[in-house]
């Protein structure tokens, strides 16, 4: 009992680990600038946290696996594929946090998805 819940510990630990430099590396803009947000990355980060945190508890490591993985492809398809443009009061619009909070939504879908097939296949 006690390795199980060191693993988890240690798979926690690395998996926020990389999701914070992945946060560093956005949120300060040491990527170039390209997204001009404060708060999303914070609420991203946060929430990947708190899917981390869940993960850790149930041991789910293709979770902890696709969260930071979603931040950072999520961040960097953003950087890629964003747009500015103009609204019709004049405003500047960027659709970077659509495409990261999509991608990030998908990869971490994809991560709950990954583990239960795992988890089916082991049953059989």
């Amino acid at each position: 009992m006690k390795s199980l819940v060191v693993k988890k510990a240690i798979w926690g630990f690395g998996a926020s680990v990389v999701l914070s430099l992945c946060y560093f590396l956005s949120r300060h803009d040491v990527l170039g600038g390209w997204h001009g947000m404060i708060d999303w990355p914070l609420l991203l980060f946060t929430f990947g946290l708190v899917a981390i945190l869940i993960a850790a508890f149930t041991f789910s490591t293709k979770v902890m696996i696709c969260v930071p993985a979603g931040y950072l492809f999520g961040s960097f398809a953003a950087w890629l594929f964003n747009t500015d443009r103009i609204d019709l009061g004049g405003g500047r619009l960027n659709d970077s946090w659509m495409i990261w909070t999509v991608l990030f939504i998908i990869f971490l879908l994809a991560g709950v998805v990954w583990e239960i097939i795992c988890i089916c296949k082991h049953e059989d």
